[in-house]
């Protein structure tokens, strides 16, 4: 007695037809599969760049404000000297004084005479070197202050290299009195302490920050963006100037997600799974067809002469 052993199923590749179907099959899969991964990463990139975005408005407001404070206490120094006309050196630093500790971003508050030269700074401890400086040796710096005397009101400089050290924003403010010019308020702001006060370490936690006047640097969180490619900037007016808040997003894990490329992976093999299987389902189908036709011809068929036998009579009458 024999005994019928079953083979174990093997890749079929002897029906090009039914290859060319389960090719296609998964082929299809697969565009629907990179179709939809690549929907998600740019609905996570559009969904990072409005976040980022609604960020940015948020800070560069804050930012706005907080300037606008330290411009309207410049204001408030320059009216309590015309308030009288005139005023004393111990009465400038008394208020400027009490204008510094409410402001710490301001680096200096100091009072210019008409000629352009620094005689009174505070605090006099850090700025000592500014005292009887002439503005005039600092291109940029007696620009921003002619600027100033020409308008008749607040000019904002750029970045500039301080004479005590170190950079700072310059401030002038015309002083008059009866038409007559007695002079300039001039208030330096350390930009990176304005920033800080309002670039809340949550933020930082999250974003990179640079400000930019120019191709001047005011302000950057870092030495270099972590992820430029997904920067949004935002103009800032400032006097007549601009700065230029860019904000960048430290994690874009959202978009770079490792397990959205393994589901996408995933994706791709299951297609070639299961365009294997139309494959196979194919092929027993269509051995299936030619079994029955076999069956059917040596039913109602002489093996010899190839005519119908009197199964096929039977069926015929």
């Amino acid at each position: 007695m024999s005994v019928i052993k079953n083979s174990p199923p093997t890749l079929r590749l002897h029906h090009p037809r039914m290859l060319a179907a389960a090719l296609a099959v998964a082929a299809v899969l697969i565009i629907a599969a990179t179709g939809v991964w690549r929907l998600s990463v740019q609905h996570q990139r559009h969904q990072l760049h409005a976040d980022t975005a609604h960020s940015l408005d948020a800070l560069a407001g804050r930012v706005g404000d907080q300037l606008q404070g330290y411009l309207g206490a410049a204001r408030i120094l320059r009216s309590e000297w015309q308030r009288y006309g005139s005023g004393s050196a111990a009465q400038f630093l008394a208020d400027a004084a009490t204008i510094h500790r409410a402001f710490p971003g301001f680096r200096a508050l100091n009072w210019v005479d008409a000629g352009g030269v620094i005689r009174w700074v505070y605090p006099r401890s850090a700025n000592r070197a500014a005292e009887n400086f002439d503005i005039r040796s600092n291109p940029r710096a007696w620009s921003v202050l002619r600027q100033a005397r020409a308008n008749g009101d607040l000019a904002v400089s750029g970045p500039l290299s301080l004479r005590q050290g170190g950079d700072g924003i310059t401030v002038y403010l015309p002083l008059q009195h009866g038409g007559k010019p007695q002079g300039f308020i001039n208030a330096v702001i350390d930009p990176g302490v304005l920033v800080q006060q309002v670039y809340d370490p949550q933020m930082r936690a999250r974003y990179d920050l640079r400000i930019s006047d120019g191709g001047d640097t005011l302000f950057s969180s870092g030495a270099a963006l972590a992820n430029p490619a997904y920067a949004v900037d935002s103009d800032l007016r400032v006097g007549a100037r601009t700065w230029v808040l860019r904000l960048s997003p430290k994690s874009v894990e959202a978009v770079n997600d490792g397990l959205g490329r393994w589901l996408y992976l995933a994706a791709i093999v299951l297609a070639l799974v299961l365009a294997y299987l139309c494959y196979q389902m194919l092929i027993t189908i269509d051995e299936r067809r030619a079994v029955n036709s076999a069956t059917h011809r040596v039913a109602n068929y002489d093996r010899v002469t190839g005519l119908g036998n009197t199964f096929l009579l039977r069926s015929h009458l």
